[in-house]
């Protein structure tokens, strides 16, 4: 089973560093948590792996950004360019995720529509929601 293993080339990502292929791999595992203070780059890392779940470019992603995704099998996916073929072994749930994928309800009072951010009574609604985070299934 191949799993994600490094972002060998990163460029524009925002706040994130560069990488280029001589910086030494961030060695994934399956299983991998990322944690930091707000507005360090974990939205903008998780678009990235949103991108190798839709298989084309992200609009959220900053104009210019490029990357390069390497398997542990070998396999390179770059963006913008070759992304497809991932599109049903890698799944991200964050905050693009919900604000595509939950109805606005209507306001008590005052007219309009509005939706919170809180994922907690959307869990019980959307079999994907039932806690944050990046899911990847079996690339093999």
């Amino acid at each position: 089973m191949a799993i994600i293993e490094n972002i060998r080339l990163l460029k524009g990502a925002a706040v994130l560093a560069e990488r280029k292929a001589t910086t030494p791999s961030l060695d994934l595992k399956r299983y991998n948590l990322f944690y930091e203070f707000n507005g360090s780059g974990k939205s903008t890392l998780s678009r990235i792996l949103a991108a190798l779940q839709h298989g084309k470019k992200q609009e959220r992603l900053p104009e210019g950004c490029t990357f390069e995704i390497e398997l542990s099998s070998g396999a390179k996916f770059t963006y913008p360019k070759a992304l497809s073929g991932l599109e049903k072994c890698v799944c991200v749930f964050n905050g693009d995720f919900i604000a595509e994928n939950r109805p606005m309800k209507p306001r008590a009072s005052g007219g309009g529509t509005s939706a919170s951010r809180s994922p907690i009574g959307y869990a019980s609604a959307h079999p994907l929601a039932a806690t944050n985070g990046i899911w990847t299934r079996s690339l093999s």
